[in-house]
């Protein structure tokens, strides 16, 4: 396995259901000063766990609704991920609307 540079904060935690039932929920924090190699870090992290039901909890400091998140949400449907939140959960205090 390779390593993966600091460029966030995680934790992973493999939760067994059963014999053949693994659910794997992982916490991930991305601070804005992370460098530019942090999404395709986090996709080589993620990418370990995607044999398990994978339920991401995440604070990257990327706005989900515009086109500067192109690149996360291809990710997240290479992992197989749904984003269930569609709305702001801060508002952005330079502008608020």
């Amino acid at each position: 396995m390779s390593s993966v540079p600091k460029c966030f904060e995680y934790v992973v935690l493999d939760i067994y259901l059963g014999v053949d039932a693994l659910m794997t929920l992982a916490g991930v924090y991305c601070p804005p000063s992370a460098p530019n190699t942090a999404l395709e870090d986090l996709g080589k992290l993620l990418s370990l766990y995607v044999s398990s039901e994978l339920v991401l909890l995440e604070d990257q400091n990327f706005d989900w609704l515009s086109d500067s998140s192109i690149k996360l949400k291809e990710l997240c449907l290479e992992l197989n991920l749904t984003q269930f939140i569609q709305f702001p959960t801060r508002p952005y205090t330079k502008n608020p609307f």
